[in-house]
């Protein structure tokens, strides 16, 4: 563990991508290493998709040891000269917690806000849940209730229960939009740059972070 913590300590030259729910983080950032930059996927790794539902995504999860042990073999990886892309997570992601001085290292880190459209991110929440197990989904939905409040919660699971995903997205979307907001504002000092991207795919948009966000 200490070892593990050595490293991190040193510090990299992260950028923090940060966006709402549905904005394709994940896909930009393999978009990113596609094009040789440096990424560090804590997701890929965690085996989660951040939110309730990524449990819904997320066949297993591996242990906390296991998910840091290769996490730390991943950063032995990177050049701490270059620039290291990495995702804007919560310290657990699902049930596996990340690395303190990783976590602490992504809070005083450049971010970058990702801002697609409104109707590309149902559009792309819809493509991404709306293949996935009705019971999941709807437990998920659960998950959140005591948030959602109980008739935005039923409403929710009965467009789910007759398929219509869009509406399901759009009654959910408000309750992650809204914890979002809180935290970006908690670091709102550390937005160094904005990119808004509707109409572009995630090669595109990797492109233009590769072009914008100089260290």
């Amino acid at each position: 563990r200490k070892s593990i913590g050595g490293l991190f300590s040193k510090g990299f030259q992260l950028i923090v991508l940060t966006g709402p729910t549905g904005s394709r983080k994940t896909d930009i950032l393999h978009a990113l290493r596609l094009k040789g930059e440096q990424i560090l996927d804590l997701e890929g790794l965690a085996n989660h998709q951040g939110s309730s539902f990524g449990y819904v995504r997320s066949t297993s999860q591996p242990t906390t040891e296991q998910f840091q042990n290769e996490l730390y073999h991943e950063a032995r990886a990177i050049d701490p000269s270059r620039r290291t892309w990495i995702e804007d997570e919560s310290f657990m992601i699902g049930r596996v917690g990340c690395i303190p001085e990783l976590y602490e290292s992504m809070q005083k880190a450049p971010h970058v806000l990702i801002k697609p459209s409104d109707s590309e991110r149902l559009g792309y929440l819809v493509a991404t849940y709306g293949r996935l197990d009705t019971e999941g989904l709807k437990v998920a939905v659960d998950g959140i209730r005591k948030r959602l409040g109980d008739e935005r919660s039923r409403s929710a699971k009965e467009a789910i229960d007759h398929g219509d995903m869009e509406s399901a997205a759009r009654i959910i979307l408000p309750y992650y939009d809204k914890r979002y907001a809180r935290s970006l504002q908690v670091k709102k000092d550390c937005i160094r740059w904005e990119l808004d991207y509707e109409g572009l795919s995630p090669d595109d948009v990797a492109e233009r972070l590769m072009e914008t966000c100089e260290l």
